[in-house]
């Protein structure tokens, strides 16, 4: 009786184990609302979350606009270094890492309507959801380029933004 006893207190040792081990998974995933920042150089938003819901057919439209605005070029192109699609709402608030000393573009374009502010090292611009494309050179560039794209008020739309190398490394 005593070797069945101990299979079935096995038994429930390890249930208890397993359902411990699930539960303790379901809380730790289950306890966050957004997705952590990623650190990598094509990565994420650092100061408020990006709308969750899927675009509609007007912004659709809006970031088809302002791709062609900013005239991407393509991932697999030595020159490209990152680039975004985000809502005007959502802005762009990030840190983009670059190679401290090369030269680099950053390329912005808005469709919609209002307009942004568009804040690299230090220096304020006013862009305008028209349409039209803002073209930035970033000369001796940091290790981490902050990057402050914000709509003004009123402002809705997509931004298309690109981080481009001015010339390709030898």
């Amino acid at each position: 009786m005593e070797v069945l006893g101990n299979r079935v207190m096995t038994a429930s040792r390890q249930l208890l184990a397993s359902t411990a081990v699930c539960a303790l998974a379901l809380v730790v995933t289950g306890c966050t609302d957004s997705q952590a920042p990623k650190t990598s150089a094509s990565s994420s938003s650092e100061s408020r979350s990006p709308s969750t819901t899927a675009p509609s057919a007007v912004e659709n439209e809006q970031g088809k606009r302002a791709k062609a605005a900013v005239a991407i070029v393509p991932p697999d192109d030595p020159l490209f270094l990152e680039s975004g699609l985000e809502r005007v709402a959502d802005g762009v608030h990030r840190r983009s890492v670059l190679e401290r000393g090369e030269n680099y573009k950053l390329s912005v374009a808005c469709a919609g309507q209002g307009s942004m502010k568009v804040v690299i090292q230090s220096k304020a611009t006013r862009l305008p959801c028209g349409g039209g494309a803002l073209s930035i050179p970033i000369e001796r560039a940091p290790a981490q380029l902050p990057i402050d794209i914000s709509a003004e008020a009123g402002a809705s739309g997509m931004i298309a933004w690109q981080i481009t190398r001015v010339s390709a490394r030898t």
